[in-house]
């Protein structure tokens, strides 16, 4: 039987549980660092403890379980360099080496550099340090921000998701300036940022963002996975902070074949130019995307799953996904490698959240989570473990997004119905827990709900 290491460095949260599932669908010996003990151990998968520490530990315990396979699900490790420290050691990896995940994910102005070189529509950026804060501030006042014209503040650096300010007054945006090369919020990942524009929605949509997924095997070809929309702020109708997301939904209904199309000429060039400076990039390029009056544009690119994108779309996967990961992985042609999807069927996810979320220090951890059989015997439902843990037999609280609620149904209106009715059985019981009350509700055309 074949084997995978994933790995989720410091976590193994939403997206690995996700990938998980994907293996073990496919018939895969799965091995999970750090694992999470809030999932249920079974035939093919195991939480193991390397010998050794960091990416050293992991080449020990692969060499020694005889493992050639390592999938990466988050991004903090490839910008570390952990996939050129695995490939060096002749260990295949699923994720970009440290140059290629500096270079979408690790720098925004690096990556924003990229896209305009590939001539890819995105928001107009100019950068800025701590030593030129006081340059950050008159551009601020000069911008005329307000709710119609927002100013939005990027940390240049990994920052989980929370690192981005959609300002819609002048003094949100001189805040959250000041917050990042001031009061250095971000630490080292906010000594740089981004003062963008603000890309309009496209007239007559509630909501135009969306993800696309290509698995890129670093020369000739790419794999594009359904599209998904996930919902970044905490609060209902897009109010209150950015998260890491909040829920998501697959596929939107906005994003058409025409769409698509788009969206894979944006792939095509965007891996042109990656060639063209020698950035071989093994793994998935994340496309943050949004329709505008003028087309889609790129708001972000990450080297890594979408999370809770993935946790969507593993749901919709029917076969093929790993072999895909696979191939790219050992830089093999992606050609004739056909992944299937449920493509009847919606998915839809909703996280369930620490009250303090997104507010680290507000987040509290360690209490017991109740109502989670109840709600796993909901039809069509399938619980995902986000920041979980567990003692003596109790599943426990332990981050910010605690679980992810998902639901497969032919409509988002089934979908929403049934994954709502299984958050309640856990929000009744675990008062500390919160979730959004709109997914796919907000955002979604009415024949959709």
């Amino acid at each position: 039987m074949r084997k995978v290491l994933i790995y989720g460095g410091r976590n193994f949260g939403g997206r690995e549980h996700a990938l998980l599932e994907i293996f073990l669908r496919n018939g895969w010996e799965v091995y999970c660092v750090p694992g999470n003990r809030a999932i249920q151990e079974r035939s093919n998968y195991w939480m193991v403890t390397p010998n050794g520490e960091g990416v050293q530990g992991l080449i020990n315990y692969c060499q020694q379980e005889s493992i050639d396979f390592v999938v990466i699900g988050s991004e903090d490790p490839l910008v570390e360099g952990y996939a050129d420290a695995l490939r060096d050691a002749g260990i295949a990896v699923f994720g970009p080496g440290k140059q290629a995940a500096m270079a979408t994910e690790g720098s925004k102005w690096a990556c924003k550099k990229l896209l305009q070189e590939a001539r890819i529509r995105t928001a107009f950026a100019e950068m800025f340090t701590r030593e030129t804060l006081d340059d950050a501030i008159d551009h601020v006042r000069s911008y005329d921000v307000s709710p119609t014209h927002p100013l939005v503040v990027k940390a240049d650096g990994l920052c989980a998701g929370k690192g981005v300010t959609v300002a819609k007054t002048l003094q949100e945006a001189e805040a959250a300036v000041r917050a990042c090369l001031e009061h250095g919020k971000y630490g080292q990942a906010g000594r740089t940022i981004l003062l963008e524009d603000y890309l309009q929605e496209c007239p007559g949509l509630e909501r135009s963002e969306f993800s696309a997924f290509a698995i890129v095997n670093g020369y000739d070809n790419f794999i594009l996975t359904p599209c998904a929309m996930d919902y970044k702020q905490t609060k209902d109708d897009d109010q209150g902070p950015m998260g890491g997301g909040s829920g998501a939904v697959s596929h939107p209904y906005f994003v058409t074949q025409e769409i698509e199309t788009e969206v894979r000429e944006m792939v095509w060039r965007f891996m042109v130019v990656l060639g063209k400076h020698s950035i071989d990039f093994r793994g998935v390029l994340y496309f943050g995307l949004k329709l505008t009056a003028a087309g889609v544009a790129v708001v972000e690119i990450n080297c890594r799953w979408g999370d809770p994108e993935l946790e969507c779309l593993a749901g919709l996967e029917v076969q093929g996904l790993d072999k895909a990961m696979y191939a790219a992985a050992r830089g093999a042609t992606l050609r004739g490698i056909e992944v299937q999807w449920r493509k009847d069927q919606r998915s839809l996810g909703v996280v369930l959240m620490d009250q303090g979320y997104p507010d680290s220090n507000r987040v509290q951890k360690g209490y017991p989570i109740y109502g989670l059989e109840e709600a796993a015997r909901i039809p069509g439902v399938q619980i995902l473990h986000m920041g979980t843990g567990r003692d003596n037999g109790q599943v426990l609280a332990n981050g910010g997004r605690v679980l992810f609620i998902r639901s497969v149904m032919p409509s988002l209106l089934e979908a929403s119905g049934a994954a709502y009715v299984a958050a309640e059985c856990i929000l009744a019981k675990t008062p500390r827990l919160r979730c959004r009350g709109d997914i796919g509700l907000f955002g979604c055309h009415d024949s959709e709900i």
